[in-house]
């Protein structure tokens, strides 16, 4: 299966070389233990991410300690643009970003990238290419949410985690996928039962064999 290209999209492809080594040049490297915070919601938003190896998880907690996981990232993906990207939005992020398993990451700093747009404009027409397909992606996102069944919500999440992961088996936990999906465990089981009985998966401990296309 393809690899969702909404994150691992190179938004420096097309940019001439010399600009392109510049950006790369420019990164500096950081290294994160397993659920280490690389920032907090509320912080003030300096830059662009790139992991270079590990992962990342984009999530929210709400007052009661509810967590809302939004996302997780991978080798080759990147993030800090917009959203939970904020420093193009209202300078502060607006989601946390944790660490999965020793991570490293590359980061741009605001004052870099500035200094690299003031003398090469054409590199913010790359980053509103890139703004675009996370426009497209929490829109899907968002219109699953608000007309998808959940048990079509939960098949759609599962298919989606099959293409990013490049496997149909899928390691995840109920409480995961009800932390992604914004429901209770009880409703993931009842919906992957439904699914199981429907011929969409397979049900294994902590492992989900998606069988749909």
């Amino acid at each position: 299966m393809k690899k969702n290209n909404t994150f691992s999209y190179n938004w420096l492809t097309g940019l001439e070389v010399h600009i392109q080594e510049t950006i790369t040049n420019s990164l500096n490297n950081l290294y994160f233990n397993d659920e280490q915070f690389i920032h907090r919601a509320g912080e003030l938003a300096d830059g662009l991410y790139l992991i270079a190896s590990g992962g990342v998880r984009i999530n929210k907690l709400n007052k009661e300690g509810k967590e809302l996981r939004i996302i997780d990232l991978g080798a080759k993906e990147w993030f800090g643009f917009i959203g939970f990207i904020g420093c193009f939005g209202s300078g502060s992020r607006p989601n946390d970003a944790v660490a999965i398993g020793k991570t490293h990451l590359q980061h741009l700093s605001n004052s870099r990238l500035n200094e690299i747009i003031a003398k090469h404009p054409e590199v913010t027409i790359n980053i509103t290419h890139f703004l675009a397909r996370y426009v497209e992606y929490y829109g899907a996102v968002y219109e699953g949410a608000v007309f998808m069944p959940l048990k079509e919500r939960l098949q759609f999440t599962l298919a989606k985690l099959s293409q990013w992961r490049g496997s149909t088996s899928i390691e995840i936990s109920h409480h995961d996928l009800a932390a992604m999906l914004g429901v209770t465990k009880e409703a993931i089981g009842v919906n992957l039962s439904a699914l199981k009985n429907d011929g969409l998966v397979n049900l294994g401990y902590r492992k989900i064999e998606y069988l749909g296309r």
